[in-house]
This record gives structure tokens, sequence and C-alpha cells, in this order.
């Protein structure tokens, strides 16, 4: 077979790292193609610091998959909850009843507050917070104003972090006439 470029030897010597060669075949025709590559010899040093970056990556990779798991695992929330009386989420004003408040995102900084009796549900955008300890029951913090209630945080049994509202226009308005008192409620975790 007669290809291009020489005898088979020659064909031989010229396969380096610097090239590509390819052959087919097509109605007994044999083509062939090379295909150069631009690359760059490595020197001595960066031989040598090859198998540390590749080293330092996998640990990189490694550690970033532990804290996204634990992240997630951590603010993950769903609680069932029954609240008594009407209260107020951010600008929601919520009848009292059975609620599901589950986290929306990875990250839970999204909760969905959905009543149970009517499926309605409202969407609450929270801040992170944290204990020195973890809570030992699952629980939801109200700010009471004379009658009125503002949903202000939400602990999970066996956590050290929870969820907090900022205090809304409204909240920080009723506040300026009234003492305010703390309302805890316990709740279930599902």
């Amino acid at each position: 077979m007669a290809t291009p470029g020489g005898s088979q030897n020659c064909r031989e010597n010229e396969r380096s790292s610097f090239q590509q060669e390819l052959s087919w075949a097509r109605g007994g025709i044999f083509f062939y193609a090379r295909f150069p590559f631009v690359t760059q010899k490595q020197s001595a040093l960066s031989r040598k610091e090859e198998p540390e970056m590749k080293r330092n990556l996998l640990l990189f990779a490694a550690a970033l998959a532990l804290v996204v798991t634990t992240v997630a695992s951590a603010q993950s929330t769903k609680v069932k909850v029954t609240v008594p009386f009407s209260f107020i989420a951010n600008s929601a004003n919520l009848p009292a009843g059975q609620y599901l408040l589950q986290s929306v995102d990875i990250e839970g900084k999204v909760l969905a507050i959905r009543n149970m009796e009517t499926n309605s549900t409202n969407l609450v955008m929270f801040n992170s917070c944290t204990s020195l300890a973890s809570v030992k029951q699952t629980k939801i913090i109200f700010h009471r104003y004379g009658e009125r209630y503002f949903l202000n945080q939400i602990w999970v049994a066996g956590n050290n972090s929870g969820h907090e509202l900022s205090p809304s226009p409204r909240e920080k308005e009723v506040a300026k006439d009234f003492a305010m008192h703390e309302v805890v409620l316990m709740a279930a975790r599902r």
C-alpha cells in the first residue's frame, strides 16, 4: 500500500506528540490526513508540580462536596405547626390554622408557608441566625404587639442555626405603639 509521505518506516517516525494521523478506507481508496497540534514541552519543574496540583484539586473538590452536602442538610426545613391566632409574615396576613413550613431552595433562605386547610402558600425570604447550642425542640417564635402577631424565627431540633425574618415596616410601625412579647409555639418536624 502506498501512502503519501514515503515508506511505512518513515510514517512511523513522523508520529509524535505533535501530530496525529488519521487514515480510512472508502471504496478501496485509502485516505491519509495529518492533524498537527501545538504543544509545549514541559519543563522539569512543571512535571514535578503537576502531581501536587492534581492532589490539591482533588482535595479542594472533596472539601467543596462535603461543605455543600453539610449546608444543604443543615438548612433543609420541613416543620408542621398549629397556630391558634392570625399572624403576619412579611406583608401577608395569615389566618389561624395548621401550617407546613418547608424550605424551597438549597440554602434554606426561602420558605414556603402553606396553610394545610386552605392549601394557600406564601413564599417568605428568611435570614440565617445561630445560637450557641443546638435547640432541643422544634419551635416557631412570634413577636406579639397588642393583639398582632408577627412571625419572627423558626428553629429545628438538633440544629444551632435557624431562620429569622427581618422586621417588616408594618411591624416597626406597630412596635412604636406597643411593647413586644415573644410567643413560642412548639412544632413537629416532618
